[in-house]
């Protein structure tokens, strides 16, 4: 079965939602992956659930790209292409050379700011600016990478990667021009944005509070409630109510995504991150780890780290 989402005509754009801005500053944006070149896996067949928007342009050759729910597409030169999560395999013709972006566009429950339940395809030439910014980005990566020890492994893990401010910031402005040129591109298609559920002010400004904590999430419940003009029973109540979590439940997922992604994207000891994290002790974290996943943090890094196709953008990198 062939599916085909080809957008040659660009349709009426939808009159763009709007949110408050307390709501705007608890969307999550990040650069995960971003190069240009020959494809790292030109041939690749294994099922893949991704929640982060992964997008490729074809600067020469082709490719054949399937997914579970879409169907098969095939991409031409000059073309993007936008993956829904469920790709299932691709491959490309021998003289592709692309650019390749995984970026993270979510809300704070994981929410997309799209969903991409259908291949979006078009023309390089109707959107060039996506071409420009989407290069801005990759340099300012490639300019924080080349400063580490192994620029080889960090391109695979650019979130951890040790930078300067200035380049940091450099690095957010190009992916924040990105995504409001995504987002305009998403508009003009048609396509419905996600936005975060309305909610009581005063839980925002609380969550968004414990968003923004460093990693251990510790916060006095009882000042935060105050500082609402509310006890912490009852800021709980409300919170429970938009949420279905208590505030420091809700603080402890989000610790837990922290400590995912530091496992996975860096190589942090162990006794440094649940420090970070807030444990006393690591033998704590491994408890609560383990509880949540049935894997010691040791044995869940390595099984993230050292899975086949991870092995293999390394070796590929290097042979550049």
């Amino acid at each position: 079965m062939q599916m085909f989402i080809i957008f040659l005509h660009m349709p009426p754009s939808i009159h763009p939602t709007t949110s408050k801005l307390l709501d705007w500053s608890r969307l999550r944006t990040e650069l995960l992956w971003a190069y240009e070149g020959p494809p790292l896996r030109p041939h690749y067949h294994v099922l893949e659930n991704k929640d982060t928007v992964i997008c490729w342009m074809m600067l020469k050759g082709s490719a054949v790209v399937h997914s579970q729910s879409c169907g098969s597409i095939q991409l031409a030169t000059g073309q993007w292409l936008f993956l829904p999560p469920d790709k299932t395999s691709h491959d490309f013709s021998d003289d592709a050379s692309i650019i390749s972006l995984r970026v993270v566009v979510h809300w704070p429950d994981g929410q997309p700011l799209y969903n991409h339940n259908q291949w979006i395809l078009f023309e390089h030439a109707d959107y060039p600016q996506l071409q420009k910014l989407s290069r801005r980005m990759i340099h300012q990566a490639q300019q924080i990478v080349r400063k580490s020890p192994d620029p080889e492994i960090e391109m695979t893990r650019l979130a951890g990667v040790t930078c300067h401010l200035t380049d940091y910031l450099a690095l957010e402005n190009a992916t924040l021009r990105w995504v409001d040129y995504y987002d305009r591109i998403m508009q003009k298609l048609g396509i419905k944005r996600n936005t975060i559920e309305p909610m009581d002010l005063r839980v925002s400004t609380c969550l968004r509070h414990i968003e923004q904590l460093p990693a251990n999430r510790k916060f006095n419940e009882t000042q935060l409630a105050k500082s609402q003009g509310l006890s912490a029973s009852q800021l709980n109540r409300i919170v429970i109510q938009a949420t279905g979590n208590t505030l420091k439940a809700y603080a402890d997922n989000l610790r837990f995504n922290d400590a995912s992604k530091q496992l996975i994207t860096t190589n942090i000891p162990l006794k440094e991150l649940a420090y970070l994290l807030g444990f006393k002790q690591q033998s704590h974290f491994a408890s609560w780890f383990k509880k949540r996943t049935g894997l010691s943090p040791k044995n869940y890094r390595q099984m993230q780290q050292q899975k086949p196709q991870h092995a293999e953008m390394i070796k590929a990198l290097k042979s550049w």
